[in-house]
């Protein structure tokens, strides 16, 4: 239960002038790493950590497709270092 508070303490960084609250990136991908494990639920997760909902949801809906795009930039890599071009 002390990580939980730790990252909650870590997640708000500040606020802005109209309101909404700034995270700190490392602890919100620490939780959204958190939303990934098998069983955890998102919203219950995000009522923990005083965040909404379906922003948390949106936070890991982005991480995936990063994840995503950054694993078909590897393999992407590979094939275009394997390919030869002849001229």
């Amino acid at each position: 239960m002390t990580e939980e508070n730790d990252l909650r303490s870590r997640l708000v960084i500040g606020q802005k002038r109209d309101g909404r609250r700034e995270y700190d990136d490392n602890a919100r991908d620490e939780l959204i790493r958190l939303c990934l494990k098998r069983g955890v639920s998102i919203a219950r997760t995000a009522m923990e950590h005083d965040i909404n909902p379906n922003l948390l949801r949106t936070w890991v809906t982005q991480y995936r497709q990063r994840e995503a795009a950054k694993e078909l930039d590897v393999r992407v890599s590979e094939v275009s270092d394997e390919v030869t071009m002849d001229t």
